[in-house]
């Protein structure tokens, strides 16, 4: 949900939530709730070895498997030219974050999410390659966080950029 300048992200599982600032590192807004995703956390692996675990698959929550379920809640601030990209693990267990990244600085929405889809399918994606994406076209009006949500810090842009968009 975006209310203002704020997107909310609730989420359980593995499918994520990407940040693409311009001029600005790509941002998994969201964490996985997964087997090795938590290994990973506690550093008892590395990300070379969970992105090939032969459990990565395992996940620790799940809509539907009981009554109730504990859900994260992300708000992210918003700005101009920022693009959001919601997708299933399908995509992120099988396409590169340099690739995300790249796709998500194209012109068109349209464009990003097919060359996204197609790399996770070129890639050997054998489960549920979904996408969706969102970009900012103005400015949006400034608002407080919500209580209760975690505030997900974005990168900031370096000094190299800063001074090109102080003189360009």
């Amino acid at each position: 949900s975006i209310v203002g300048d704020a997107a909310y992200v609730g989420q359980v599982g593995d499918s994520r939530v990407y940040l693409q600032r311009p001029d600005a590192p790509l941002l998994q807004v969201t964490e996985d709730h997964s087997l090795v995703a938590e290994q990973m956390r506690a550093g008892l692996i590395t990300a070379d070895e969970a992105r090939n675990h032969a459990m990565k698959n395992l996940i620790t929550r799940a809509v539907g498997i009981k009554a109730e379920v504990e859900v994260d809640l992300f708000g992210v601030r918003l700005q101009k030219g920022d693009t959001l990209l919601l997708c299933s693990d399908g995509l992120c267990n099988f396409v590169t974050d340099a690739d995300i990244a790249n796709a998500l600085q194209l012109k068109t929405l349209r464009s990003a999410a097919r060359l996204l889809i197609g790399k996770a399918l070129e890639a050997g994606g054998n489960d549920n390659v979904s996408v969706a994406v969102v970009r900012v076209m103005d400015s949006p009006p400034r608002r407080a966080l919500q209580e209760g949500c975690t505030a997900v810090e974005t990168p900031q842009a370096g000094f190299v950029t800063k001074l090109k968009r102080l003189l360009g």
